[in-house]
Parts: structure tokens; sequence; C-alpha cells
């Protein structure tokens, strides 16, 4: 690669660097493409683990919900066993997102979220 290629090579790795940095989605002492990737994957990993929570949070909190409104009824088996009946197909709830990445925060307008009885483990 030519003196000039290297030049022009360089000047759009530190552009792209102030644009993250700028973001937030990179430390502002970050020198190097290597730095910036790795803030990069460190706060997807973290937002990642943020959003699981999140979401695990909501769904047994809406489980719950359903439990106290009769949609699921426990019955005791005669062996001693418990038995989860629904009475409906899906625990649904409509929810508004506030995200943030970097030092943007942004709302994701309301939306339908449903968990099927299927993917609770019901037969």
């Amino acid at each position: 690669m030519s003196d000039q290629g290297k030049k022009h090579r360089v000047i759009g790795i530190r552009h792209v660097l102030r644009h993250l940095k700028n973001a937030g989605l990179v430390e502002k002492d970050a020198l190097y493409a290597r730095e910036a990737v790795a803030d990069v994957q460190d706060e997807v990993l973290s937002r990642a683990i943020a959003w699981y929570k999140i979401g695990a949070k909501r769904g047994a909190l809406e489980v719950l919900e359903a439990f106290l409104n009769g949609n699921f009824r426990v019955r005791k088996r005669d062996d001693g066993s418990r038995e989860i009946i629904a009475k409906i197909a899906a625990v649904e709830w409509h929810k508004k997102l506030k995200a943030r990445v970097g030092s943007n925060s942004r709302t994701v307008k309301e939306t339908t979220y449903k968990l099927t009885t299927k993917e609770l483990g019901f037969e």
C-alpha cells in the first residue's frame, strides 16, 4: 500500500473513532481500532445482559399477574404432585420501551408482547 493510501486509512480510522467516542460507544482515550471494537463489544454485552434481566422480570411479573387473575389454576394430583392448568392461550402485555445505547436514548413505540402457553412449557 502506498504512503498516501496508509495516510487515508489512518485518517478514516480516526474519523470513525471520533464519531464512536462522541456517541458514547467508545472510551474517550481509545486510540486504536481494536480498543474501539473491545469497547463496543463490552457495551453490546452489557446491554444484552441488562435487557435479558428486564425481559425476564417483566415476563415473570406478567405470569404472576395471570395467576392472580385466575388465568392459571393449580391442581393437586392424587400422587401429591401439582399440575398447572392454563385457561388462556398466551399471556400478553403492551409496553413502550426506553433504550439507551452509548450516550443516546430512544423510545421504542408501544408494542404487544406475548408468551404463549407452549413457550411456557404447557402441552
